[in-house]
């Protein structure tokens, strides 16, 4: 989160296998768009834990990802030795920041277009918390989309929006919020237990803004959970909400930190900021129990 602002492509894994994809994805879009991509997977959460996964063998992934051949003058040649010096003068340096940014909000586009690609050619499996929702009102946009992905009923009341491993928690408690109904009429009460959503960012540079608001602008209430926070600011993943929002919804966007230092996030702690949305504060919260 440090270097979000260093031009790289950014992708957030929430678990092993959404990993292993988004490894061999960000390879693809790094040689297509030539830009740095870099896969971001949670401290301990992820990277000291493990469970199974499949992992798409040698001829599947040359199928997706063949051989990269750079172009001359893309790599160093002990033959034609080169000196790279100072980046630009001022009288070239903001031409070359727009390149840039032009370059990075495009590809948004080739991010869809190689994840389409990606399923087509290798269809990972679905994770473990996706099964079975299929014949449930659980609704998922995520077969053709590389940048987001929304778990939860159709019109939810409250959105919790976040990025890496804490999403696995998070739809623990939309789960039990938003008990499938098996084809049986809802009770009053089980309508309103079921309106809580997740939005999980998978894409954060480029940031996906209007994917974003296609999801959240029918909420009420809606909470951003950032594992990091923006010292003396607000979480930054709820920085770019807000300003992404301003004067496009009417709900209440509501910053919340959690899990700095690797610190576990519980499921108590989720309800309790859900509890925490329906007051009229609009400060920024730690959530640490």
């Amino acid at each position: 989160m440090t270097i979000r602002d260093a031009g790289w492509i950014m992708f957030f894994a929430e678990n092993h296998q959404e990993a292993v994809d988004q490894h061999i994805i960000a390879y693809k879009v790094a040689e297509k768009l030539n830009l740095p991509v870099m896969v971001n997977i949670d401290g301990f959460v992820l990277t000291h834990t493990y469970e199974p996964v499949i992992i798409p063998d040698r001829k599947q992934i040359k199928k997706y990802l063949p051989d990269y051949k750079p172009k001359a003058g893309q790599f160093l040649d002990p033959a034609n030795p080169v000196t790279m010096g100072a980046f630009a003068t001022p009288a070239h340096y903001m031409e070359i920041r727009q390149d840039l940014q032009d370059d990075l909000i495009s590809s948004i586009k080739v991010i869809n277009e190689e994840y389409k690609k990606y399923q087509k050619v290798i269809n990972p499996p679905a994770s473990p918390s996706e099964a079975g929702r299929a014949t449930s009102d659980i609704r998922h946009l995520t077969s053709e989309n590389g940048l987001i992905e929304y778990y939860g009923p159709k019109n939810p009341k409250t959105i919790l929006v976040a990025m890496g491993s804490v999403i696995g928690t998070i739809k623990e408690v939309v789960d039990e919020l938003s008990p499938p109904p098996l084809n049986l009429p809802l009770t009053k009460g089980e309508k309103k237990r079921g309106s809580v959503g997740v939005l999980k960012i998978k894409t954060y540079r480029p940031f996906p803004a209007e994917e974003i608001l296609k999801i959240i602008k029918p909420a009420k209430y809606v909470a951003v959970l950032d594992k990091s926070i923006s010292l003396g600011q607000i979480g930054p993943l709820a920085a770019d909400i807000k300003a992404a929002s301003q004067g496009k919804i009417k709900g209440k966007i509501q910053s919340f930190v959690v899990g700095l230092g690797g610190r576990d996030v519980t499921k108590e702690m989720i309800k309790k900021i859900i509890e925490e949305l329906k007051k009229n504060n609009n400060e920024t919260k730690f959530v640490g129990k």
